[in-house]
């Protein structure tokens, strides 16, 4: 049984093709239970160790930059003072 303590606060992980067909049950549908207030997977081309090869480095980096600047647009909203 996996006991992993909820996340409460949302979170982007990577995840690979190749480590996604190799699993045996539905990804969200398990880290739906620890990730309590909701998780985006970025899916990218490669395998667990092949992540930090070229071209998928280069592939990371750009989702990362693109994750970063959705949580920052969720989260850093301004606050207007009257």
């Amino acid at each position: 049984m996996d006991r992993r303590e909820p996340v409460e606060h949302p979170v982007t992980f990577v995840s690979t093709k190749e480590t996604l067909t190799r699993q045996e049950s539905d990804p969200d549908a398990v880290w739906a239970a620890t990730f309590v207030a909701g998780f985006e997977r970025i899916l990218i081309d490669g395998g667990h160790f092949t992540l930090w090869d070229q071209p998928y480095l280069t592939d990371l980096g750009k989702d990362l930059q693109a994750a970063t600047a959705r949580a920052d647009e969720r989260f850093h909203r301004p606050v207007l003072v009257a």
